[in-house]
């Protein structure tokens, strides 16, 4: 009896095995692809270092014209424009040109005022147009013959000898106050004639007055182009471009109706001549 019970259970668990289900494998994760993959959201993509802006720091040094007397913009102005636009910079203005300056008043100033002082040390570029009240006690001397010595030309030579020193101590000025002008750009604007309160300077066949200071109003011009280059500067030729090659010739087209300032156009084409002499030093 036991061995035939015990053969039946052998017989059914035979049986239970071959009728359970085969196991059913666990179903694999599909690849992922680049949609499905997360990106993560705490850490935001890099982003470009944003360029420092550069500045540059241009003093203006002068009289009337580069303080923009008449005009809505000097060439000052202008040039700070042009120099932005061409180097991409961002140009401060500093225009210290005041209305009846001297190359006398100018070295006063530049060995007095901290202002100023501190306003050379910090440029990138300077702009020296000084030079035309130099010559307002000369030209009413002169016609009137009141200059002095047997020719009449003694407050013109004292007129270029003043303005010859006056005109190196302030570049060297600019050199000490700077400490460095091999940094610095340094321009110059030499001088033309206008007719000033004098209205027959520029009549048919040469007025006497203009021959009798023209040669010296070369020497002038001349002193300027020397001690600017002596200093690493550069000249807006200013005077043979207005007075015409043989520096006699009437500068009304640039003028004002004064005809002493520049007008508009005056003071454009000063700003073109400087952009055109580069930014070499």
């Amino acid at each position: 009896m036991l061995k035939l019970v015990l053969s039946a259970m052998f017989f059914f668990a035979i049986l239970g095995a071959a009728c359970s289900p085969a196991p059913v494998a666990a179903a694999s994760s599909p690849e992922p692809t680049a949609r499905d993959t997360a990106v993560p959201t705490s850490t935001p993509p890099p982003s470009a270092t944003p360029r420092p802006t550069v500045k540059w720091d241009y003093v203006a040094l002068g009289d009337s014209d580069p303080g923009g007397f008449g005009v809505s913009r000097s060439y000052v102005n202008l040039y700070a424009d042009y120099i932005a636009e061409d180097l991409g910079v961002e140009v401060q203005t500093n225009n210290l040109a005041s209305n009846g300056a001297t190359s006398t008043s100018l070295l006063s100033k530049l060995s007095s005022s901290p202002e100023i002082q501190q306003a050379i040390r910090d440029a990138e570029v300077i702009t020296i147009d000084i030079g035309a009240n130099d010559w307002t006690a000369v030209l009413h001397q002169y016609p009137h013959h009141e200059c002095g010595g047997t020719d009449n030309e003694d407050c013109l030579r004292e007129l270029i000898r003043t303005y010859k020193e006056n005109l190196d101590a302030i570049l060297i000025k600019i050199d000490d106050l700077h400490g460095d002008n091999s940094k610095l750009l340094i321009r110059t604007v030499d001088l033309y004639m206008s007719n000033c309160d004098y209205p027959n300077l520029y009549r048919a066949g040469g007025s006497e007055v203009l021959d009798g200071i023209k040669p010296y109003l070369d020497e002038f011009n001349s002193s300027i182009s020397q001690a600017t280059k002596l200093h690493n500067g550069k000249v807006v030729t200013l005077y043979l471009t207005l007075n015409g090659p043989a520096g006699n010739e009437n500068p009304r087209d640039y003028l004002q109706g004064d005809q002493c300032h520049l007008n508009g156009k005056g003071h454009q084409k000063v700003a073109d001549m400087l952009r055109e002499l580069g930014y070499q030093r």
